[in-house]
């Protein structure tokens, strides 16, 4: 992409030179061009940085490298806009925390009234 916008450049101020057009005209509408055709190359790397993604470096190594592609920008935006998953909890056994709580109530560290709500809340 970038060096097709350095080509199309280049062969525009050829083209202006030879047809005796205004040179400087054609080269400002040909670098604001090639400027917003870069902002619009890297708007997935903009938006995960904006959202502060956990994957903004591999959104902005995508779409550095495959944004090219039009299904490398097109994964890469999608990747970007997706929020992303919380991570996972390991559930913990019942039975398990039953025994720690068993545990602090025989060692003093709960009373049988704080015991009792606890092993209320693990119910609920």
């Amino acid at each position: 992409m970038k060096w097709l916008n350095i080509l199309v450049v280049v062969l525009s101020l050829a083209m202006a030179l030879d047809a005796g057009m205004r040179p400087v005209w054609i080269f400002i509408s040909a670098l604001l061009i090639f400027i917003v055709g870069w902002a619009v190359y890297f708007v997935p790397s903009y938006i995960a940085i904006r959202k502060n993604h956990p994957d903004k470096l591999p959104i902005f190594v995508l779409n550095l490298c495959g944004g090219w592609l039009v299904v490398g920008w097109i994964a890469a935006i999608v990747w970007a806009v997706m929020a992303a998953s919380p991570p996972k909890v390991q559930p913990t056994d019942i039975t398990t925390q039953l025994a720690k709580l068993d545990d602090l109530r025989n060692k003093g560290a709960l009373s049988e009234e704080e015991f009792q709500a606890a092993k209320s809340k693990l119910f609920n």
